[in-house]
């Protein structure tokens, strides 16, 4: 697709920035497409107490009929979902929606809190309608045998690789020379991965195109300058 795009993330608000909507909302305008956003929970994070306190699914629905009221949505990319009953709703708002769905399967912080309560097999029925799944190694362990012939990105598979798995072709993995990070600041990149990939399956691009473009994302954002933590 030429022109702009839009795209439409879900996710948590974690208020730093470093995260969730928020990180969606920066990758998907600094890619040059244009972004709507819904916050599916509300988080304190980052400090000495750490708080998550979930949208409802009334609220949900009714954010879902205001972005797609005021104009085209060329992609969706979800992230966090704090609830089995919130997933339910977002399920059958986008479930008939043609358009490429990236489904993040997010349940913990990096730290290792907790944030959704969502199943598995959930995430799975999402990948049977079309969906692209994004897990890291720890998440694809959690979600158990995902059949290949579903849409999947496994995220670090081994240091600064990659691995594509598109319907109908031979796994492939994407190699790169790993960058350092700073565990406090360089976060949310799952996010950002997620993100840039709903932006050029929008595009049109194959799967395998935008795994690279979504990497080519990260890593730059990897590079980029960041402000110290005291």
């Amino acid at each position: 697709m030429s022109g702009l795009v839009r795209i439409l993330a879900i996710g948590g608000l974690d208020p730093s920035g470093r995260a969730g909507l928020l990180a969606d909302v920066q990758t998907v305008g600094a890619m040059g497409a244009h972004p709507a956003a819904i916050a599916s929970c509300l988080t304190a994070q980052g400090g000495r107490q750490f708080i998550c306190e979930p949208v409802s699914p009334r609220l949900l629905r009714q954010q879902v009929a205001a972005v797609f009221a005021t104009g085209p949505v060329h992609a969706i990319k979800l992230g966090v979902v704090p609830t089995r009953q919130a997933f339910e709703a977002l399920f059958e708002a986008f479930v008939e929606v043609k358009v490429p769905v990236v489904v993040d399967p997010v349940t913990r912080t990096s730290a290792g809190e907790r944030l959704s309560s969502v199943p598995p097999a959930s995430y799975l029925r999402w990948a049977q309608h079309g969906a692209v799944l994004t897990p890291n190694l720890d998440e694809l362990t959690w979600l158990g045998e995902v059949p290949l012939r579903l849409g999947l990105v496994v995220k670090s598979v081994a240091p600064g690789v990659d691995q594509v798995f598109a319907p109908g072709k031979a796994p492939v993995r994407l190699v790169g020379r790993p960058l350092p990070r700073n565990p406090r600041s360089h976060r949310g990149t799952g996010c950002r991965f997620a993100s840039a990939l709903a932006v050029g399956l929008a595009r049109g691009q194959s799967l395998r195109q935008a795994a690279e473009g979504a990497r080519r994302t990260v890593r730059k954002f990897l590079r980029a300058p960041i402000l110290a933590h005291r």
